[in-house]
């Protein structure tokens, strides 16, 4: 859902399958916006999010997750990543990655 909602907004989206991946395409190349699931396969995206961050710093970036419970929401966003909680809608999709991408590095 999310590739598609963000495609039919116009951004360009490289859709990966796991955390390790994730780090693999994104560490190669400079994208505008990383949004990663906390719960991802071979790589959490804790992890992937601390691996990219000190590859690229300025690095903006979203993580989602429906496992709240689990996470210390307010170290992620001291880590200077933005948060999504699941389920959301397409609105909120939307709203999130604007507001990411035009806020502060």
């Amino acid at each position: 859902m999310t590739t598609r909602v963000l495609q039919s907004a116009g951004y360009q989206v490289v859709a990966v399958e796991n955390g390790a991946e994730a780090v693999r395409v994104a560490s190669g190349d400079a994208f505008a916006l990383i949004i990663l699931d906390v719960v991802m396969p071979q790589m959490t995206g804790r992890e992937a999010f601390q691996t990219l961050r000190a590859a690229q710093p300025g690095a903006r970036v979203i993580l989602t997750s429906g496992y709240t419970a689990d996470i210390d929401i307010a170290d992620l966003m001291q880590s200077g990543a933005a948060f999504l909680q699941k389920p959301y809608d397409p609105e909120q999709l939307l709203r999130m990655v604007r507001r990411v991408l035009d806020g502060p590095v």
